[in-house]
């Protein structure tokens, strides 16, 4: 006795849909804060390091990339890290 088409096509996506819902469970659980490196946060380059800082500016979608050494944003009293 032969199964139904439907039957068989039903019985498939069902199996499929299950196996993808269980993937993530299976996976391998993220390394636990404490573990993973800290981030530097002191970080200050030389004077000749030149940094880029984006701007958006009102009324454009488009931000603007602005880029000058550390000296030069020292030069105009501005602290790239702090905008």
């Amino acid at each position: 006795m032969e199964e139904e088409p439907m039957s068989f096509i039903a019985k498939a996506a069902i199996a499929a849909v299950s196996l993808g819902l269980a993937a993530p469970a299976l996976a391998e659980d993220p390394k636990p804060a404490e573990a993973r490196p800290a981030a530097a946060t002191s970080y200050r380059p030389s004077d000749t390091t030149r940094i880029c800082v984006r701007e958006t500016i009102t009324g454009s979608r488009v931000p603007r990339m602005i880029c000058n050494t550390m000296k030069g944003w020292k030069a105009q009293g501005v602290d790239p890290f702090q905008r």
